[in-house]
């Protein structure tokens, strides 16, 4: 019988320590987070960004170790990844207030969580998808599609200083 726990990590650098320990007690799991935009207010190179290699990373050496990691990802973030607003505050409370009322938002989220946990595809992307430029280039590519979709082409956040 599969056992399901969410865990709330607080901010994307948690899951590195995070999937260490999965990885050490050799518990298959899912992870689903946020990818953030590349760069940050100022036009930046965005702190955050360069966890998504470092947790894709300890995906691939869990996977090695012959655990099943699936691996999904909110372009920039969960809560516009439902089509919501940009959060700051009380994320995880209005994001629950959102879904509780809308069925087509609760299914979204019905459909990665089954994904997390019963998917054959490990990875956010499909196979051959990639491409030979790597994991950060094909992330990039797929924020900035989200930018451009959003009419945020020309956010600094997304297109850099």
């Amino acid at each position: 019988m599969d056992q399901v726990t969410i865990i709330r990590a607080r901010g994307k650098a948690i899951l590195v320590p995070l999937i260490k320990v999965m990885t050490h007690f050799k518990i298959d799991f899912g992870v689903v987070h946020d990818c953030d935009s590349p760069f940050n207010k100022n036009g930046h190179k965005n702190g955050m960004w360069t966890e998504n290699e470092k947790i894709r990373a300890l995906l691939l050496k869990a996977r090695e170790a012959g655990l099943i990691a699936r691996h999904r990802i909110s372009v920039p973030d969960f809560e516009r990844f439902l089509g919501g607003e940009e959060e700051s505050k009380d994320k995880p409370l209005n994001t629950y207030l959102v879904v509780s009322k809308n069925d087509v938002l609760a299914e979204r989220v019905q459909s990665l969580l089954t994904a997390l946990l019963s998917s054959d595809q490990l990875e956010p992307f499909a196979d051959g998808e990639l491409g030979a430029e790597g994991y950060l280039p094909w992330l990039q590519s797929k924020a900035q599609a989200w930018a451009a979709g959003n009419g945020l082409s020309a956010d600094i956040r997304f297109k850099g200083a």
